[in-house]
């Protein structure tokens, strides 16, 4: 194979991953610049979640007997489940306004996501309050995915134009894993600075 050819092959490996079918003319025009933005803020959003994670993992100890390994194994455990708790209650009470104001949600979605990366990152401060604070980012959290998912759905309707709503979703779902696992790669890289 020449570079040429090498290089066409990739493009075209990449558009079959990334793209939806018969691109560009398969969705409207806010598809790519939409999609380009997106890329970029999971990446840093991603890399923003592994120096939180890393913040809560450091506020809860490094010690290593088996009782305070099983301690915070059990306190990580609960930070969970009250956080996912959080984002039913707040779907339950909220839910049904998702498809007034798309563009609101989205940026609320944003806004609590970065509130839970800095409530994480305060649990180094105050380890004694770290379930409280780790469970109230965890619910920010939870509530940012739902939000996020449902937009992203009146998102993808709005961007069909071939009755191509799966296939758009399912490229976003790669897009965001490929963002997310570039972020993770900064988060590693920026952590060592």
């Amino acid at each position: 194979l020449t570079a040429k050819e090498m290089k066409l092959r990739a493009m075209q490996i990449i558009s079959e991953t990334y793209l939806p079918k018969d691109f560009p003319d398969s969705v409207s025009k806010e598809f790519l610049p939409f999609t380009i933005y997106s890329l970029i803020g999971s990446t840093s959003t991603s890399a923003m979640l592994f120096l939180s994670t890393q913040s809560l993992f450091v506020a809860l100890g490094g010690s290593s007997s088996q009782s305070q390994l099983a301690a915070a194994a059990y306190t990580w455990v609960l930070k969970d489940g009250i956080g996912q708790l959080g984002g039913i209650l707040f779907a339950s009470r909220y839910g049904g306004y998702f498809d007034e104001d798309v563009k609101k949600w989205r940026f609320i979605a944003m806004s609590t996501l970065n509130f839970s990366v800095l409530i994480e990152i305060m649990t180094l401060k105050f380890p004694h309050l770290f379930l409280f604070l780790a469970s109230t980012a965890n619910m920010c959290k939870n509530i940012c995915f739902l939000m996020a998912a449902a937009s992203r759905a009146q998102i993808n309707m709005r961007f069909a134009k071939r009755n191509n709503i799966a296939d758009i979703a399912g490229k976003s779902v790669s897009l965001f894993t490929t963002s997310s696992l570039l972020g993770m790669g900064l988060g590693i890289g920026l952590s060592k600075l």
